[in-house]
């Protein structure tokens, strides 16, 4: 079982790798339509979890579904009032914010963040 600060550092870490992939996908949808090759991605070999996380295609379904259950964890420790509206959510915080708090200097290195320790705490 997670405790409520345990619950808040996995959502706020799940919310980077949400926005990493929404700012990809939304990228390449607009900008590199058929340049996909010719990307350079993040190396994930070091962060495996991530990685498979990321490679899903319907990983920003998981995330919302699971930053949405955090936040129901996140209340009943009173770590903040409930949010209903998944945007709200993921806009609380600073993107940059949470990035420079986890150690990365941008959501492209969501390779270093570390959640073995919460996902096995789950």
């Amino acid at each position: 079982m997670l405790t409520g600060k345990e619950a808040l550092e996995l959502q706020e870490k799940l919310i980077i790798i949400y926005k990493y992939i929404s700012q990809e996908r939304l990228m390449k949808k607009f900008y590199l339509d058929g340049l996909e090759d010719s990307l350079t991605s993040p190396k994930m070999d070091s962060n495996l979890l991530v990685k498979k996380l990321i490679q899903k295609e319907d990983a920003p379904e998981i995330l919302k579904e699971s930053i949405l259950a955090l936040e129901e964890i996140k209340a009943r420790f009173n770590i903040s009032e409930k949010a209903t509206d998944f945007e709200n959510i993921i806009n609380q915080e600073n993107l940059d914010y949470l990035c420079r708090r986890y150690g990365l200097k941008d959501c492209r290195e969501i390779e270093k963040l570390d959640l073995s320790k919460l996902i096995n705490a789950i």
